[in-house]
């Protein structure tokens, strides 16, 4: 690898100096650097057609293509280990990234902690596609921003802009994703370290899509592994973050064919829509009303069946950092032909307050 960067940085000694194809493709497999055509008419002023990175890191592995590339490499900061992009024009590209946040390096044994590199002065207009897994967004889009990273270091992303609006297939809204000046890090990713990380997490997202999975709500619930909410369908929300914390004003809404709800032993299945949103005392209310419904016991199907029920969870606490410790439940259900409310016992753990009901 610092053959081939020394290389780069004698051939940018030199006005209109052509650069072929597959040129950067170190040993160790673990990125590599594709482009069709290129050239270097200033050092470190680099114009590339139909260029490809990907890389296979401890920590992270994607891809990015793009149409064309125009980027300004800052030469002497490659003596220094650091591979660094003072500005970056790029046109056409597809984006895919997937961070894996565990690493069971055991203590004393991470070594060097390798090359620094840093994206600066991103601006991508022609965004086709862009994959944050388990996300996936397809359009029209634009990202301006920063990212620095480093191979067993910290992560820093400072984004400005980043858009990406589908096409509406004439049977649904169309896929939107809009983020405005947000920040995170610089954190680095170990075992034990995630809820840190969010604590940095600054900035505004409004989204609209198909989604497989409520992917937030597992972990926001994870201190009770006796209850779970699940669903398919489409999700929409405005979130607005400050150090972490979502603010008021925020809200969630997700709309599916099937939406579930397990509590111990007990499934309740049907379709509906899940609503969550933050009070002005910074908790959360989260509402899921599903018609239809079907309640289980175990293995066993069809205990309870009826038009409608609803099942209201709140917290006081809106921090995305860390699971919700306090959570108090209401189950309504209706109750044609009978008046008033009759109470349904459940066994909870202590410190989670229930309350369920029969309309």
């Amino acid at each position: 690898m610092v053959l081939e960067l020394v290389y780069l940085l004698g051939a940018n000694l030199f006005l209109g100096t052509e650069l072929g194809p597959r040129w950067l493709h170190p040993a160790s497999g673990k990125w590599s650097v594709d482009w069709q055509s290129g050239y270097s008419w200033l050092p470190g002023l680099i114009h590339l057609t139909q260029a490809e990175v990907r890389w296979d890191l401890r920590r992270s592995s994607g891809s990015v293509t793009v149409d064309h590339a125009h980027v300004y490499l800052v030469l002497p900061s490659l003596w220094r280990r650091h591979v660094r992009f003072s500005w970056m024009d790029l046109a056409g590209a597809d984006v895919s990234v997937e961070i894996e946040t565990h690493d069971d390096e055991p203590p004393g044994s991470r070594g060097s902690p390798g090359w620094r590199t840093t994206l600066g002065g991103m601006q991508v207009e022609g965004l086709r596609s862009l994959n944050l897994s388990p996300f996936s967004w397809r359009g029209e889009g634009r990202l301006d921003g920063d990212v620095s990273f480093q191979g067993r270091g910290p992560l820093r992303v400072d984004l400005s802009h980043l858009s990406m609006v589908g096409e509406d297939d004439g049977h649904r809204l169309a896929e939107r994703l809009l983020v405005r000046e947000l920040r995170f890090g610089p954190h680095e990713f170990r075992a034990g370290t995630v809820s840190e990380g969010l604590r940095t997490l600054d900035g505004f997202i409004d989204l609209s899509m198909q989604a497989s999975e409520m992917v937030y709500l597992p972990y926001y619930l994870s201190r009770y592994d006796w209850l779970d909410l699940r669903g398919e369908g489409r999700l929409q929300a405005l979130l607005h973050l400050r150090q972490g914390e979502v603010l008021a004003g925020s809200e969630l809404t997700f709309e599916g064919p099937e939406l579930s709800v397990q509590y111990f032993d007990f499934s309740v299945r049907g379709e509906g829509t899940l609503a969550a949103e933050t009070v002005a005392t910074g908790g959360v209310e989260i509402t899921a009303a599903l018609e239809e419904f079907d309640v289980g016991l175990g293995e066993q199907g069809g205990v309870v069946r009826g038009p409608r029920l609803e099942v209201n969870l709140r917290s006081r606490s809106a921090a995305i950092y860390e699971p919700v410790e306090d959570l108090t439940i209401e189950v309504d259900l209706p109750n044609r032909g009978r008046a008033g409310r009759i109470p349904l016992r459940l066994v909870h753990p202590p410190r989670v307050c229930v309350h369920p009901a029969v309309r």
